[in-house]
């Protein structure tokens, strides 16, 4: 993995629900550290996705109502410095 990015994974199976941005820098998301971005709707309930690190919305990897795995990553996040 490259120096700088993180790769935030779906806690939970089931489809994902990408929350609304809250805020933006260069066009792109600034997230901070334990911010929820999604919410994954399974058979057993609702799982929140968080980010583990503060920075930038660097790539998403999935679309919206997109089934997803257990593991499957979700985003990059590029860490603030």
């Amino acid at each position: 993995m490259m120096d700088g990015l993180r790769v935030v994974v779906s806690p939970a199976t089931g489809r994902v629900r990408l929350l609304p941005p809250r805020d933006f820098a260069h066009g792109r998301e600034l997230l901070d550290l334990g911010q929820a971005v999604a919410v994954i709707d399974g058979g057993g309930g609702k799982t929140t996705v968080t980010v583990p690190v503060a920075g930038l919305l660097d790539g998403l990897l999935v679309h919206e109502g997109e089934p997803v795995q257990a593991g499957q990553p979700l985003f990059v996040v590029r860490m603030a410095s």
